[in-house]
């Protein structure tokens, strides 16, 4: 059926679909029911009247002025059909808009605010951005430049007048309604003639709409391909969409960093993002997707010397372009540490850097010189102009080449012989000028190995600028322009005031401790009085004292969160030095947050591990440096932290390394200059000594291990061993335990509850009552006295032992049989054991009576002649391989020293009782946590002081107190008691004595139990240097490891 419509432009006969055929009883409804709906109408239920009244104009005459609009609206508003009449008015009427003005009846068109949606599901926010404060310089438009086309099939919202011509000038409008939501919020809209006509599809409009909002392009719009006849809705049409950049693309307006999102429950919380942060987000995602469709590839890095010729983004030599780097394994990031020794500012930093001499009294190595170069350097200011001369690009941009055919309009005095411009996919920044790196004026990390002497470099930076002579202008703080604070953990405060007092050659340069009983609550006097003469250049704390005033001054902060200036916070220092800079890794912590306000011009950080178990290791040291700006943590979530965990791995090396090169400075002791290593020490020995369990430790372990394996057993069954890691891990501890000293668990409260159930046991419970039988010895205390007081009479003073012809057995090893008979305590031993493998009657080797490990009497030490029943479940078969090689060390080298580790405190309590009661030629002392700061300075230097008596001193040391910081070169002996985990917590202990001043060969021997669990944390360790420890994965990676390793421990 030919039904004809009205319009006010020349009438065209058209057939209608049967369902499109009017109702004869809508002819009745207003005339606005018969003009084209608009699209906003169907997302606005509810509409004021002159929201209706300027829809139903603009259905019919496309867009008017504004002024025109407010005037019709004045006039026909209240009239019914007013919409009828101002039409009728505008097209054989129109106002004369000049003559409106005059009369002051038009008024300004107010704004429509634009909304900038997060664009990435699942949060569903939006970010509401005022288009004139997008960016903090909105710069006026002052040349535009072409960066390619796009060729776009739109869709027809609204018929046209008539047919769209080839090449005919359209026009691109970002539109937002108020309220708008996700779904409907990114909206492009095409027109013609300042008329609507349609819009780009829903993927193009996610892209182009923050390229508006930001003021990131601008975009010319024209018909690609002409249309046979006009458009009606739902048609599609193919225009061309040229892509210009602005001055205002390349403005430093990227302020995420500004507003740091809230990270108490999560630190991936895009719910809490900040508006300028979700900004920033849908800048790198609108320009990065803007390049990928417009097919634009980056050239090489720092590749300056491009051809003359024209390079399309079609044609660029496949060896010029990027291409994605496979990933490598994590061990590598060991690697990058070593990074700055490639450096060409480092190559060409002299080597014979020395401090004042009438400062520093010690001589430096050749590396210790070039490494107080390299840190000299970071203070000046000629060495960052002359690094960023060096034009090392930042590795975060990459570098295009503009499109030949480009020409600037609008300003002619754009320089147009530039031909390239650069761009960091990361933040979708961009720059006409070549990003190249800055160096740190501040400070830097020192990374050296241990065992380098970065204490004596440190010290020698010290002394080379120990005052500020160009102090900065005043700060809230009183500045401390000639004192350094040194932050130590406790068990390196007193060896830093002695190292200081051996390099310091100027007796009017003072060290002070800040500790204990010395600590000052009002240093700006004693530290910033000009008139004090005794002002320290260097003060010495440690975190632990850090943390006690900034927990106690927390309290009290003011309105501004400020803390008050008191103690440490009390002035502002020339420079900080963190020794053992690591333990500020976690930046959660109350450390590191004491620590990062504390207030310097300088700060430096001293570690040999600057990520100990993840990547994120090294955000706090960049925080705590002010390293800018990588010290804001959404920004290095952004660039570090996600990217990382998407497995992006090679890619983020790459800003890791970025971050680290201007700041970082690492050698080994492996390194080698010229062919010869960095530093020669003497060779280093590690030995591992398996050790067999006796009868009674057996049993014990093979009941643990079976109730461990059940445990695991269990856990694999049901798919859930991590749920029952806490008690599996118990499971380990105490068969670790066992292969070290069964004391070890019966001391555990923990343990009770075990105990009783291991006596509930049948063949636990025989083997428990026979050790309990066994320990009983003799019928009671009577019949052991009066046993001991028969065999005093017997006891001659020079004794022979008949096994091994040694005369005069010496006290401390002789024991005497119920029958009178006098041995070396080893020689018995092992003539029982020996007795026991053949399945004999164990009998005495002189007069063939029984006797029995439990029926021998000992010579206490102490006293001549005074005996003790000697106990054979009192040493552990470990300990005893110790007394072995300490008794050989004596007789083979006596005046040796020694180092035993082992991480439990109990059971270097029993190895001292132990190797008190084996010899007297053992001098014994004991370093771990419980021991305060002044009898750990009296320990260490009563144990290196030099033997003459020919013993053997032996230093009992704790695995996390000796992996830190102690110079113990005076031994060249270790013994560690049991494994740990990590194998490079094994090698921070040992590098404690194989490091400076060293003279002889370090001998190590790894005591470890045959077939037990200690071998299997040996495949842990090994697997561990193989895959990486050094950086951690995310939680999946992390959880996955733990299972793989669980299952190493209990595989047969």
């Amino acid at each position: 059926m030919k039904v004809i419509k009205k319009r006010f432009f020349k009438p065209k006969e058209e057939t209608l679909p049967s369902d499109e055929v009017p109702d004869p009883q809508s002819s009745a409804e207003p005339l606005h029911s018969l003009f084209v709906p608009d699209e906003s109408e169907e997302e606005e239920t509810t509409t004021s009247p002159k929201t209706n009244f300027e829809k139903d104009i603009i259905a019919i005459v496309g867009d008017i002025s504004p002024i025109i609009m407010k005037y019709l609206y004045a006039k026909y508003s209240q009239k019914r059909n007013g919409a009828k009449f101002a039409v009728t008015e505008l097209l054989t009427n129109p106002p004369d808009v000049e003559k409106l003005q005059q009369d002051s009846i038009a008024s300004q068109s107010a704004k429509r605010p634009h909304t900038i949606v997060s664009y990435q599901e699942p949060p569903n926010k939006k970010v509401n951005i005022n288009p004139d404060s997008a960016s903090s310089n909105n710069e006026p438009l002052m040349w535009q430049r072409l960066i390619g086309s796009l060729n776009i099939q739109a869709m027809a919202t609204r018929p046209t007048m008539k047919p769209l011509k080839y090449q005919e000038k359209l026009k691109l409008k970002r539109i937002t309604t108020k309220n708008s939501t996700m779904a409907n919020s990114a909206i492009v809209r095409v027109y013609h003639n300042e008329r609507e006509i349609g819009r780009i599809p829903e993927d193009w409009t996610r892209i182009l709409s923050p390229l508006f909002d930001l003021n990131i392009a601008v975009f010319e719009a024209s018909v690609l391909e002409e249309t046979k006849s006009r458009l009606s809705t739902g048609d599609s049409f193919v225009i061309e969409i040229e892509v210009y950049l602005t001055n205002s693309s390349f403005a430093k307006n990227l302020d995420a960093t500004e507003n740091p999102i809230d990270l108490k429950k999560s630190n991936f919380d895009y719910s809490k993002e900040s508006e300028s942060e979700a900004a920033l987000r849908l800048r790198q995602f609108a320009i990065s997707n803007l390049f990928d469709r417009l097919a634009i590839k980056p050239l090489k890095v720092n590749d300056d010397t491009e051809d003359e010729e024209d390079i399309s983004s079609q044609e660029i030599n496949s060896g010029d372009v990027e291409h994605p780097v496979p990933e490598i394994n994590l061990d590598q990031m060991k690697e990058f540490y070593q990074s700055n020794n490639q450096l060409k500012i480092l190559e060409g930093l002299p080597e014979t850097t020395t401090p004042p001499k009438e400062n520093f009294a010690l001589d430096l190595r050749s590396y210790q010189k070039h490494g107080l170069s390299w840190m000299l350097d970071k203070l000046s200011s000629q060495s960052r102009k002359e690094l960023e001369n060096l034009g090392t690009m930042n590795p975060l941009w990459r570098k295009y080449k503009w499109p030949y055919a480009t020409e600037a309009t609008q300003d002619p005095t754009q320089n147009q012989t530039e031909k390239y411009f650069y761009a960091n996919m990361y933040n979708g920044e961009l720059s006409l000028e070549k990003p190249v790196i800055k160096s740190s004026l501040r400070g830097g990390i020192l990374a050296d190995e241990m065992g380098l002497g970065k204490t004596i470099a440190t010290l020698a930076l010290v002394n080379s600028v120990p005052y500020d002579n160009f102090p900065e202008p005043k700060s809230d703080r009183p500045y401390a322009s000639q004192t350094t604070l040194i932050v130590v953990p406790m068990s390196l405060l007193f060896q830093w005031k002695s190292e200081f007092e051996k390099c310091n050659n100027n007796s009017r340069h003072v060290c002070r401790l800040h500790y204990g009983e010395d600590q000052e609550t009002n240093l700006a006097w004693s530290l910033c009085n000009p008139d004090n003469s005794k002002i320290p250049i260097v003060m010495i704390t440690t975190y632990g004292t850090v943390l006690n005033e900034f927990t106690r001054l927390s309290k009290r902060r003011n309105s501004k969160g400020e803390l008050p200036k008191v103690g440490l916070y009390s002035v502002k220092f020339f420079r900080i030095i963190l020794d053992e800079g690591h333990n500020i890794r976690n930046r959660n912590t109350k450390t590191a947050k004491s620590v990062y306000e504390l207030q310097s011009s300088r700060k430096w950080i001293l570690t040999g591990t600057p990520i100990v178990n993840r990547l994120d290791d090294l955000y706090s040291l960049t925080k705590f440096l002010e390293l800018d700006p990588w010290n804001n943590f959404s920004y290095w979530k952004t660039f570090v932290t996600l990217p990382f965990e998407q497995k992006k791995i090679s890619q983020t090396l790459d800003v890791v390394k970025s971050i680290l090169e201007p700041i970082f400075l690492r050698r080994t002791k492996s390194q080698k200059k010229n062919g010869k290593p960095l530093v020669e020490l003497p060779a280093k020995e590690v030995v591992i000594e398996q050790i067999k369990f006796n009868d009674d430790e057996e049993k014990l372990y093979q009941w643990f291990k079976d109730r461990a394996y059940a445990s695991f057993a269990e856990g694999i069954k049901s798919g859930q061993l991590l749920r029952r890691y806490t008690q599996i891990l118990t499971h380990i501890l105490r068969l670790r335990q066992v292969c070290c000293h069964v004391d070890l668990i019966g001391g555990a409260h923990e343990m009770d509850d075990e105990i009783i159930e291991a006596e509930q046991d049948e063949d636990m419970r025989k083997f428990l009552t026979s050790i309990k039988e066994n320990q009983i010895r003799f019928a009671n205390d009577t019949d052991v006295k009066e046993k001991m007081y028969n065999l005093y009479g017997k006891i001659k003073e020079e004794n022979e032992c008949s096994i091994c012809t040694q005369v005069p057995i010496p006290y401390s090893e002789m024991v005497v049989t119920p029958c009178a008979h006098t041995f070396c305590l080893s020689c018995i031993l092992e003539h029982l054991d020996f007795q026991k493998e053949l399945k004999k009657e164990k009998l005495c080797p002189n007069c063939r009576s029984p006797i029995s490990k439990f029926h021998i009497q000992k010579d206490a030490p102490d006293y001549s002649f005074q005996l003790y029943l000697y106990d054979p479940n009192r040493s552990s078969s470990k300990i005893q391989a110790l007394v072995r090689h300490l008794k050989a060390l004596h007789s083979q080298s006596p005046n040796s020293k020694v180092i035993v580790f082992s991480q439990f405190s109990s059971y270097l309590d029993i190895i001292q009782s132990e190797l008190k009661l084996a010899s007297e030629e053992f001098i014994v002392f004991k370093f771990d946590g419980r021991l305060n700061m002044n009898d750990r300075t009296k320990l260490l230097e009563s144990f290196n002081q030099p033997l003459e008596d020919g013993k053997v001193a032996i230093l009992l040391l704790s695995l996390k107190a000796g992996g830190v910081g102690l110079n113990l070169t005076t031994a060249s002996r270790a013994y560690m008691m049991d494994p740990w985990w990590s194998p490079s917590i094994e090698d921070q202990a040992i590098d404690r004595i194989h490091r400076i001043g060293q003279n002889e060969t370090v001998k190590v021997v790894r005591f470890i139990m045959e077939n037990s669990i200690e071998t299997k944390m040996l495949k842990i360790q090994e697997r561990k240097k193989q895959i990486g420890e050094a950086v951690a994965a995310e939680e999946e990676e992390r959880r996955k490891r733990r299972i793989e390793e669980i299952q190493i421990l209990f595989e047969e």
